[in-house]
């Protein structure tokens, strides 16, 4: 039996339906995800974990799905509506092919500058779509927050929930009671950290390791790394090799047997530290195993003790100078000064010529009226005579300075390499800035004031092939300068074997001239070789000198921003050379992408810290 709905009915059924979808728009946007079907297109974009950070890239997730039988290029655009302005990000984008009927994933990676704005904007095969995507943005690069960002998996956040959040709620009531709430952790509040709670399970986790950088520490259980797929794995190694923090929640002695390509990447023993926990670091960062009980037992005071010694061990991939210290580290306008003198000298003239000149020539002349076009055209002869002197004392190619020290790892072909690099273009380049998509790319901006307002402008990245820093990176005259991060698989390497006299002979397989090699073997014997050139060998001569812990390297490594490190290779090498370990001091920067393509110059000085399998 059918039922009539009248019109009173009929406006009381619509009216539920648009609370409904109104309610629901309301819970996806606040939970971090939004979901818009067009015409068999439905587009997904997902917010990282929520969580207010500092540094790191912030990663969203896009999820399209063709229900049509043509393939469909999806655009998704973060945000929609944005009021970025200053040092900030004000469009990020991404395209993805869809096949018919298929489903396509990807992620935006948000670089470490803030990202103001609401919802994300759609284009399907270059036509704009009418409707947003309800999203609401992460809290990333903000000055306001609940201390450090503590990413804990479903199992870790099970674990950590009660304890970690009543330490807090213990530690603000103290500080509030003896007058002096804010601890200096990061953000506006006085906790020193907060759970970043993952959304997914661990086996949905990023295979890249830039998903992990916003975080001060990430959290697991044994179980959930022991099923984590491969990709999710090589991810999460990569961040610890690049300077991240991991901790294990667990209690199985079988740990080091279940983290194969762990151990061969280690570069220490596991160790006990304070509560009991077992550590060991993997390139230039550190793996924890601690029990649940462990975690349990820690009170305000270790949490806060434990923040506190997190953020001493990451402060080399999270440190960010003002724009001015960056150009005294690195300076970029010392062969580049702006012909300041030469421009003035044209001025006056001009202001000369312009005015009292042509108008008492004109009125000799008896032709005052001619100012109407005399006026014009030496004006256009002035700017066409500033444009030649500006191109003729600097050119028109941008220039580029670039320090970096590489920790190659020949036992698992692993390279980690740490760069600080400085542009220099008289013309704003017209592509920008091109990186690859495993490359943490940190601008040197801290004095641009809590959300960038006070100085700068607003930034367009497009991460559709790798990260395309297109537009407000690098302007004209004005020096640009970017701390580098990457982690890859390189087979560049020394061959280094026994030679028949008890020495080291070596040939060199980096592809790069080197000025400098001291080596040690795994006996701890240190070797000296002089400059090599590429694909050349050479008899390195024994030295009488002590290697140095391997741990101890790691830690110098892992804390100096590369330009000081680079400074202290170059000056002593040997005290950064341990067992089975080389220090090469190269003529060029090959393991450090030049970001741009058309360099008239590129001064580069690298340093290449290797392990290798040492000679018996």
């Amino acid at each position: 039996m059918s039922q009539r709905i009248g019109w009173s009915g009929g406006f009381g059924a619509i009216q539920g339906w648009l609370v409904a979808a109104a309610l629901l728009s309301l819970f996806t946007a606040s939970a971090g995800a939004g979901t818009r079907n067009y015409d068999g297109i439905a587009v997904t974009v997902e917010s990282p974990a929520s969580a207010t950070s500092w540094y790191g890239y912030a990663v969203y997730r896009m999820t399209v799905t063709n229900r049509t039988a043509s393939p469909r290029n999806v655009t998704v655009t973060l945000p929609a509506e944005s009021w970025s302005y200053g040092d900030s990000i004000s469009r990020l984008s991404r395209t993805v092919r869809v096949e018919p009927n298929g489903v396509a994933t990807a992620e935006l990676l948000q670089p470490p500058l803030t990202m103001n704005g609401s919802d994300a904007q759609v284009r399907i095969d270059g036509q704009l779509q009418r409707d947003l995507v309800p999203l609401s943005l992460a809290n990333h690069i903000n000055h306001y927050g609940d201390g450090q960002p503590i990413l804990t998996s479903r199992g870790a956040g099970r674990v950590l929930a009660g304890n970690f959040d009543n330490a807090m709620t213990a530690l603000v009531e103290a500080r509030n009671a003896s007058g002096s709430p804010y601890g200096g952790f990061g953000g506006s509040s006085d906790r020193p950290g907060h759970l970043a709670r993952a959304q997914w399970p661990v086996n949905e986790w990023s295979g890249n390791w830039l998903a992990y950088t916003r975080y001060l520490v990430v959290m697991l259980t044994e179980e959930e790394l022991r099923d984590a797929p491969p990709a999710v794995d090589s991810g999460l190694r990569d961040y610890v090799a690049a300077g991240g923090l991991l901790v294990v929640i667990g209690e199985d002695d079988r740990l080091p047997e279940l983290m194969p390509a762990w151990q061969r990447a280690a570069t220490s023993e596991w160790a006990t530290q304070a509560g009991n926990a077992q550590a060991m670091r993997v390139g230039l960062g550190e793996v924890e195993r601690s029990s649940a009980d462990t975690l349990a037992a820690l009170d305000a005071d270790g949490w806060e003790q434990y923040i506190q010694r997190s953020l001493e061990k990451i402060r080399g991939r999270t440190s960010k100078i003002s724009a001015d210290a960056a150009e005294g580290r690195l300076p970029m306008l010392e062969k580049n000064q702006v012909p300041a003198r030469g421009l003035l000298g044209m001025m006056l003239l001009f202001t000369l010529l312009i005015g009292p000149a042509n108008i008492f020539l004109l009125s000799w002349m008896k032709r005052r009226m001619w100012l109407l076009w005399t006026i014009p055209a030496i004006a256009f002869v002035f700017a066409g005579a500033v444009l030649a002197y500006s191109i003729l004392s600097e050119g028109v190619r941008p220039r580029a300075k670039t320090v970096a020290v590489t920790v190659l790892d020949q036992t698992t072909r692993q390279a980690v390499t740490l760069g600080f690099t400085g542009y220099y273009a008289p013309l704003t380049p017209g592509d920008g800035l091109r990186f690859g998509e495993r490359t943490m790319i940190t601008p040197q901006n801290s004095d641009s004031g809590y959300y960038g307002y006070n100085r700068g402008r607003p930034r367009t990245i497009d991460v559709t092939n790798g990260q395309h820093l297109s537009r407000g990176w690098v302007v004209a005259r004005v020096p640009a300068h970017f701390d580098l991060r990457t982690v890859e698989d390189r087979r560049e390497r020394l061959d280094i074997t026994r030679a028949e006299d008890g020495g080291l002979a070596v040939v060199n397989g980096l592809g790069l001239p080197i000025k400098r090699l001291i080596l040690v073997d795994a006996q701890g014997q240190m070797y000296e070789a002089p400059s090599i050139a590429a694909g050349g060998s050479v008899d390195a001569e024994r030295i009488e000198r002590k290697a140095v812990d391997r741990e101890s390297v790691m830690e110098k490594l892992s804390e100096v921003g590369a330009i000081y490190t680079v400074n202290d290779l170059e000056k002593a090498p040997e005290l950064y050379a341990s067992r089975s370990t080389y220090v090469a001091i190269l003529d060029d920067a090959s393991f450090v992408e030049p970001g741009l393509a058309d360099l008239t110059d590129h001064e580069t000085r690298a340093v290449v810290v290797g392990r290798w399998e040492g000679a018996e």
